[in-house]
């Protein structure tokens, strides 16, 4: 596949790059809030385990950083810089178009908006440092060693199943926000120990976890 200039990456490489790292940051998530919450949550917006932020931030530190990937500090900073940047937008993105949060740092020290926050962005920094010298590495030579055609056809599949649970998520996020009660049922459903009866009176253009948070 042809690399595109400047960015020393082909689209087909991009994209497998991408749904690795959508497919493990939401493995991440999934079992870290089991583990804290004791309840099995589903931390994407997309029904499929699929968390395309993970694979957008990863995809990003990847080509920007590929230059300093064998440094520490430059690496370290950039990376968290990025993905700090990253998780903000997406955060305020959510809030602004579906009146609903998918996260909330609030009651972490060092937090912006609950957003983002300190605790996070230095794992982001330390877990680049790990993922540019270990496995990405890894997963770029197994992408290369499949063959083109065999990962001409996995693309057209996943491709048309991500393109179709995001037009359906995107539907259901827009009820959601049209129809309170069904927010509701989803708070219930996600947060069973919580008492949601002071999430109720909340105004309706305050947005609103979906999930129990971290602790």
């Amino acid at each position: 596949m042809n690399t595109l200039p400047y960015i020393g990456y082909s689209w087909y490489e991009m994209y497998f790059i991408f749904c690795f790292w959508s497919v493990t940051g939401w493995l991440l998530e999934a079992v870290d809030m089991t583990l804290e919450t004791g309840h099995f949550q589903n931390r994407g917006f997309l029904h499929i385990p699929f968390c395309p932020i993970y694979g957008f931030g990863m995809l990003l530190v990847t080509v920007l950083l590929q230059n300093v990937s064998d440094t520490f500090f430059p690496l370290f900073f950039a990376s968290m810089s990025i993905c700090t940047i990253l998780e903000y937008f997406v955060g305020w993105l959510l809030e602004t178009l579906f009146h609903a949060r998918w996260w909330d740092y609030s009651h972490m020290k060092f937090n912006i908006k609950g957003r983002v926050c300190l605790r996070n962005a230095l794992m982001f920094g330390f877990g680049c440092i790990l993922v540019m010298r270990v496995v990405e590495p890894f997963v770029e030579d197994r992408i290369h060693g499949m063959p083109v055609s065999t990962g001409k056809i996995v693309i057209i599949i996943t491709g048309i199943i991500i393109a179709a649970d995001t037009c359906f998520s995107l539907i259901k996020a827009c009820r959601i926000k049209l129809r309170r009660s069904e927010l509701f049922q989803i708070l219930r459903r996600n947060r069973p120990d919580e008492d949601i009866s002071e999430i109720e009176s909340i105004p309706e253009d305050e947005p609103v976890l979906l999930f129990l948070s971290h602790k």
